[in-house]
């Protein structure tokens, strides 16, 4: 399976979508795109119409939470949403998250996107912001219900 994972940078804000990025992702051609730091903006519905035409009909998006970042996710085959979820450590980090299921084989796909500081809170380095000292699930990073 290929998959593409890619942070579109939206910085929480409500931006568009420029029109290469779909033709980018269409040569890369992958089964399942993970798009973090995606804001649902006024072209979101152009954008998605464009991933359609990539062979990637099939969408999910986080929770829309005014003023933060989202996470979309795109796949050739439909899925359903699972159950890992962001930990409730700081109102950015829910919409930041999201689980899915594919359908074809069961695969599951997490998109994450974790806040710097939050990360630093955890363990991580100082100097990239990256890095856990310790088991993620100590810090409520992942969380199954």
């Amino acid at each position: 399976m290929k998959v593409l994972a890619w942070n579109v940078n939206h910085r929480a804000a409500i931006r568009k979508m420029p029109g290469w990025i779909a033709s980018a992702i269409a040569d890369v051609a992958p089964q399942v795109l993970i798009l973090t730091e995606y804001v649902t903006g006024p072209d979101h519905q152009r954008f998605t119409d464009e991933l359609s035409k990539t062979d990637l009909p099939h969408l999910l998006g986080s929770d829309y939470v005014e003023g933060q970042n989202q996470v979309l996710i795109a796949a050739a085959e439909p899925m359903t949403r699972g159950t890992i979820v962001g930990p409730q450590i700081h109102p950015a980090v829910p919409p930041n998250a999201l689980h899915v299921i594919l359908s074809g084989g069961g695969s599951h796909c997490l998109g994450f996107r974790m806040q710097r500081s939050q990360v630093l809170k955890c363990g991580g380095s100082a100097r990239h912001g990256t890095g856990f000292s310790g088991n993620p699930r100590n810090c409520g990073l992942i969380r199954v219900s």
